[in-house]
């Protein structure tokens, strides 16, 4: 399938970067100077392998931290150097295709064929998991990433629109879209 990932533009301490999630190639993330095109650091891990969302940028007090969903994780790395920060538990699926959404501070993470979903706060150093874990919850939503709006999350999948509380990760609503009535364009009019 090769990577899926969309490119980030980062506004670094001494220069703007292009951020690459080179995962299916290389098992890798690349920064880029975005003026010149040379490579500024590379991180290679295994985990990358398995992912293929975009990662996402969070500001905390003075610092900004790249997030990034892998099979089983969720890491906060130094944009400016590529070294992890901190992690913490993520979805538990094989893969990870959705992108992490942020309110604030606090990152959502859905996914997996198993509907895993996890709320964490950025910041912090090394495993996180007893001290910036908001809730773990179940938020069916393998492909699409999630749209955070007025304190609440958004998950799409198999047709079913699922509204929860960001906070606590309570289901505030859900309802099954209709499907088109068009046919013949791409997918079928689905």
């Amino acid at each position: 399938w090769g990577s899926a990932s969309s490119p980030i533009l980062y506004e670094g301490d001494e220069k703007k970067l292009v951020i690459i999630t080179a995962s299916e190639e290389s098992e890798s993330l690349f920064a880029f100077d975005a003026t010149t095109g040379e490579e500024v650091w590379k991180t290679e891990a295994g985990a990358l392998q398995g992912t293929w969302s975009t990662p996402n940028l969070v500001t905390v007090g003075d610092r900004t931290d790249l997030v990034i969903m892998v099979p089983g994780d969720g890491w906060g790395m130094n944009p400016d150097t590529g070294k992890l920060r901190w992690f913490s538990d993520g979805t538990t699926d094989n893969s990870t295709a959705a992108s992490p959404t942020m309110i604030g501070e606090t990152i959502f993470a859905v996914g997996g064929r198993r509907g895993d979903a996890v709320a964490v706060k950025a910041g912090g150093k090394g495993d996180v998991n007893d001290s910036h874990v908001v809730w773990q919850g179940n938020s069916p939503g393998r492909f699409a990433t999630p749209v955070a709006h007025d304190g609440h999350l958004y998950v799409f999948s198999s047709g079913v629109l699922t509204c929860y509380d960001a906070m606590t990760g309570d289901r505030v609503k859900q309802v099954r879209l209709a499907e088109s009535s068009s046919r013949g364009g791409p997918g079928g009019g689905r």
